[in-house]
């Protein structure tokens, strides 16, 4: 009874051996396969394994058993390199000088403006009532006064005629964005005016959003969307660059930074004397 206790509990213990004899064999033979001169003799086969690890050897069985192991020479040289030129492990600087805030995003002005053109798709082009070339309509719209003026007042004066409501978050990001990417780029107000007129919502509501604007915006409130109607049948938030007679020489009916970077062109190219391409 003993014994047979004994066999059973020497079975796990036995297996152990075993289990390291066949990995130390699989390694040797990797090893002499790979040409690597198998290790000295008189040590246990997971001496043996470790030591084929370590055993340099470019093969990829070799290389996949040595995954884990301590980085050798040229793996820290190559860390070392990599952590000069980001800067780890330098000594600061010190504070050199301040850099500008930034305080627009527009784009910059074109080596040599090109002539305005507008490209939109066909489902976007039925939209607009208006499209380039067109005479911009006679319309009035209310000021933040209740008192009705007119969009375009024929003169010598550009106008900048953006349509937008708060209702449509990209609407409302031309507006916040306008003093920062749209103002820098016109020559002025006595050359070109911006008119930014809200459609819908209530009059409180858009006393409250235009309260605080710039004034070189002329914000107007287009209560019923009358003259929204009149440009387009859909689609928020539009841009018109109208000429002094009221002739729309370019528009967008989006605000993306395609739209910054047309609109620039267009500016250059209509009111800026600089060289000229196409």
């Amino acid at each position: 009874m003993n014994d047979g206790m004994e066999s059973l509990g020497a079975g796990p213990r036995r297996g152990r051996p075993l289990l390291s004899s066949w990995l130390g064999r699989i390694g040797i033979g990797l090893s002499v396969a790979c040409g690597v001169a198998p290790p000295a003799t008189g040590k246990s086969p997971r001496d043996n394994r470790t030591a084929i690890e370590v055993t340099g050897s470019s093969h990829p069985v070799i290389m996949a058993a040595r995954k884990g192991t301590t980085a050798g020479p040229r793996r820290e040289e190559r860390r070392q390199r990599a952590e000069a030129r980001r800067g780890i492990g330098r000594k600061p600087a010190g504070p050199g000088p301040a850099r500008p805030e930034r305080t627009t995003t527009s784009v910059a002005r074109p080596p040599a403006a090109w002539k305005p053109s507008v490209v939109m798709s066909q489902q976007h082009t039925d939209a607009c009532l208006v499209k380039m070339g067109d005479q911009f309509p006679a319309i009035q719209v209310a000021g933040l006064d209740g008192q009705q003026q007119p969009v375009v007042t024929n003169g010598t004066h550009y106008t900048l005629v953006v349509l937008w409501t708060s209702q449509q978050r990209y609407a409302r990001e031309q507006y916040r964005r306008l003093p920062r990417e749209v103002l820098p780029i016109l020559p002025g107000p006595d050359r070109v005016r911006l008119v930014a007129i809200h459609v819908g919502d209530k009059a409180e509501t858009v006393r409250q959003l235009t309260e605080n604007s710039d004034p070189r915006i002329q914000n107007l409130w287009d209560r019923d969307g009358r003259a929204w109607h009149a440009l387009a049948k859909d689609r928020l938030p539009r841009t018109y660059l109208l000429d002094p007679s009221g002739k729309v020489v370019w528009l967008d009916n989006e605000y993306s930074l395609s739209t910054v970077r047309e609109l620039t062109n267009a500016v250059h190219f209509l009111l800026d004397p600089q060289p000229r391409s196409g």
